[in-house]
């Protein structure tokens, strides 16, 4: 892999399975400047990839798919294995990318794309000819808190008032064993009420709780709105000993189920809080409400369409 190391962000070309980059300003194309390579009801395939590798990062495009089958019904969606992840982003992962959270992060295209029924072809190495199109491929508007999904959309031929009519929010797909365990667990421990969850963790360890106070104090408001519910919680820290403690809590940290049934449990829950993380990001809005603190004062594209994120200084719904 060739790459002119200058600070600026890299600009990832994949074709035949080989990886090359080139420094550019800012990754994607600027949408007055732009016209897609893809014509009305185009009928071929289309990749669907990501140069980044945390569940959040696959998870904001996992409505993609779907999205792209509105925008152009007679295409073939394809996605890559984690098998080719692992080959083509080799120098990534040897590295040290995104190991500190997870253990094998090519496999988390898979945790989100699971069961999805709008993807028609899982290539490996070896299987797909040509170029991959990836999350380098957006095409960006002057709003930088634009859903990356729908800059992606941009690039594969939508306009705006088709971006505006297609719902490419966060979707996932749960098989009958995975639904019929995460009824157990729901049945469990709260029975057959509404309940919610609330995550007091993030991938940034400087945000980890105790949490800035003021973000916190107004995260409570929000929160005590759903006080009577009974809330499977995510913490490193007791509960007792957070803010958070007025509420009827169930670590599910303490019970060992497994990424995808955690996922189908926020799924159902009626309210799904706490600290921004990407999997909240990747469960959206279809099904629950998502309120969220975030530490950062621009949030950037990778957010949910319809998640209210609270940074301190205002509340903002994307």
């Amino acid at each position: 892999m060739r790459i002119i190391n200058d600070n600026r962000p890299s600009f990832y070309y994949i074709n035949d399975d080989k990886i090359s980059g080139v420094n550019v300003d800012k990754l994607g194309f600027y949408f007055k400047d732009f016209i897609s390579p893809f014509p009305k009801n185009y009928d071929g395939i289309i990749t669907v990839s990501r140069t980044v590798f945390s569940v959040g990062d696959w998870g904001v495009i996992s409505g993609l798919p779907y999205a792209l089958k509105q925008l152009h019904p007679n295409c073939k969606i394809a996605i890559p294995t984690p098998e080719w992840n692992r080959h083509v982003f080799n120098f990534w992962f040897s590295s040290g990318g995104n190991q500190s959270v997870w253990n094998k992060p090519w496999e988390n295209s898979e945790i989100i794309f699971k069961n999805n029924p709008y993807i028609d072809i899982r290539f490996n190495v070896g299987e797909m000819k040509g170029m991959i199109f990836h999350d380098h491929h957006r095409v960006y508007t002057d709003n930088e808190e634009e859903p990356i999904v729908e800059q992606l959309l941009r690039f594969f031929g939508a306009d705006d008032d088709q971006i505006k009519s297609i719902d490419s929010r966060p979707q996932l797909f749960f098989d009958e064993e995975e639904i019929k365990l995460g009824d157990e667990i729901i049945k469990k421990y709260i029975g057959e009420e509404d309940f919610g969850t609330l995550m007091l963790s993030t991938a940034n360890p400087k945000y980890q709780v105790p949490w800035d106070e003021k973000i916190d104090k107004e995260l409570i408001k929000e929160i005590k709105k759903y006080k009577k519910l009974k809330f499977f919680y995510y913490s490193q820290v007791p509960l007792e000993q957070t803010r958070y403690n007025f509420i009827k809590g169930i670590n599910i940290e303490n019970l060992n189920i497994p990424l995808r049934i955690q996922m189908y449990i926020k799924n159902k829950a009626l309210i799904n809080t706490g600290y921004q993380s990407g999997i909240n990001d990747s469960i959206g809005t279809r099904n629950t409400k998502i309120i969220c603190a975030t530490p950062y004062s621009s949030l950037k594209s990778n957010i949910g369409r319809g998640i209210k994120y609270y940074n301190g200084n205002n509340i903002k719904c994307i």
